[in-house]
């Protein structure tokens, strides 16, 4: 999860409390999830959603493969097209 213009601090205690974990080098929060098991809802009922604004989550594979991404605005996620 990213926000380039800081966006995401305001939310890292919520994102702490859901498990993320800062990763400095990358300047993003990340968090993993059991594969078989993920669901984009997942996110949604998290702490820091409700709250987020101007945020970018990406999920990606256990082989870093982009899977889908979302803008997160107002709480609501919307889909990435990329090409």
């Amino acid at each position: 999860m990213a926000n380039d213009s800081g966006g995401t601090y305001v939310l890292r205690e919520p994102l702490k409390v859901s498990a993320y974990k800062w990763i400095p080098q990358d300047k993003v929060w990340a968090k993993t999830f059991p594969s078989e098991a993920f669901d984009i809802s997942m996110l949604k009922e998290e702490l820091w959603c409700q709250d987020a604004s101007g945020i970018e989550v990406t999920v990606r594979d256990g082989n870093d493969r982009v899977i889908g991404e979302w803008n997160v605005d107002g709480g609501e996620f919307h889909w990435i097209e990329r090409d």
